[in-house]
């Protein structure tokens, strides 16, 4: 496993905190990635069909709030410009009728970290998730 030096550690943190960042519109959300991206369950997809997710995604979710919870690790690959990095995230989500709020890893390959990062593999698995009503039972 190749050295994460602290400059690429600095590179992956700042693009995470930049991509989890809820106040990004669809089409600026959609941008964090890669051309041909193999998008969470949904396989290789392109940028109109992420915009189209994420709207489907506030539409439901118009109160969001992310803090990335910890970097666990981060992969740089010495054959290309890739990184591959595990991550958890804290969440709150509401509507009008319902909240969440929990826990989720990600595992993400991030190309050209240093220069123009892209997001070219993503996956998520929720790990906590409770509703506040349940929380009080």
């Amino acid at each position: 496993m190749e050295p994460v030096t602290q400059e690429t550690v600095e590179q992956v943190n700042t693009f995470l905190q930049r991509f989890i960042d809820p106040a990004k519109t669809p089409t600026e959300q959609a941008e964090f990635f890669a051309p041909g991206v193999d998008y969470y369950d949904h396989g290789i997809v392109d940028k109109a069909h992420i915009v189209k997710d994420v709207e489907r995604y506030v539409r439901r979710w118009p109160t969001r709030t992310y803090r990335l919870a910890i970097v666990e690790y981060i992969n740089p690959d010495p054959q290309s410009n890739r990184v591959f990095v595990s991550y958890v995230i804290d969440y709150e989500v509401a509507n009008d009728s319902n909240a969440v709020h929990g826990q989720a890893n990600y595992g993400a390959v991030i190309a050209d970290i240093a220069t123009s990062p892209k997001i070219e593999w993503i996956r998520e698995r929720v790990t906590q998730r409770r509703s506040p009503f349940k929380d009080q039972e």
